[in-house]
């Protein structure tokens, strides 16, 4: 009997030793293995779409500013033979003050006007050119000249205009030939001199007074 219970407990302690052992290898071996990492999660790669090209936005053209008609210049005449220059549809324009005298327009280039003593003389480019070269005025066409209301001009040929409280204007033509001319067989001013001077009657006929 006393020997059975010796038993017992020996048998008893070494349930509980093994016991102890088992759970000690247990713990060793759980602490020993490293734990798993997990499986890195593989994505697809992204598919970026392209930008779409932005669609050009059309643009209204510019409106081209409008041209402005240039204002008229004011004639301002500080003396009776200051004179403003247009160009007409068969004509050029001569303004002064109190009369207006046009010219043929084929005159346009060909003819030069003077200032004088007594008026405005118009006279054939080329040969007033020339006689100017000789010290000499020449290539005269005619003359705008004003004279004393109730004169009479005492001249060979001429046209009155019409008169003001100034007095009368008058066209005076020359008494002889105005070309320029040296002799000899070169004649092409005097026929350029005399191809303007056809054309004299135009003058008369279509100058006039004015009212401002």
């Amino acid at each position: 009997m006393k020997y059975r219970r010796m038993f017992s407990r020996i048998l008893a302690v070494l349930i509980i030793v093994s016991m102890l052992a088992a759970a000690l290898s247990s713990c060793g071996d759980t602490g020993t293995q490293p734990a798993a990492e997990p499986a890195a999660e593989v994505t697809e790669p992204e598919v970026q779409e392209e930008a779409a090209e932005p669609e050009p936005v059309p643009q209204e053209e510019a409106a081209e500013p409008e041209e402005e008609e240039p204002a008229e210049e004011e004639m301002v005449f500080d003396s009776p033979w200051k004179y403003y220059v247009t160009e007409e549809a068969d004509a050029v324009r001569y303004d002064l003050e109190e009369v207006v005298i046009r010219i043929p327009l084929s005159w346009k280039d060909e003819v030069v006007v003077k200032t004088t003593e007594y008026g405005l003389r118009f006279a054939d480019k080329a040969s007033a050119e020339k006689w100017e070269e000789k010290g000499m005025d020449g290539g005269t066409l005619f003359y705008l000249e004003l004279i004393g209301n109730g004169e009479e001009f005492q001249g060979p040929d001429y046209d009155t205009i019409g008169s003001t409280d100034r007095g009368q204007y008058i066209l005076i033509y020359p008494s002889d030939v105005q070309a320029y001319y040296e002799g000899g067989e070169d004649t092409s001013y005097m026929d350029r001199y005399a191809a303007l001077y056809e054309e004299i009657g135009f003058v008369a006929e279509n100058s006039n007074m004015i009212e401002r």
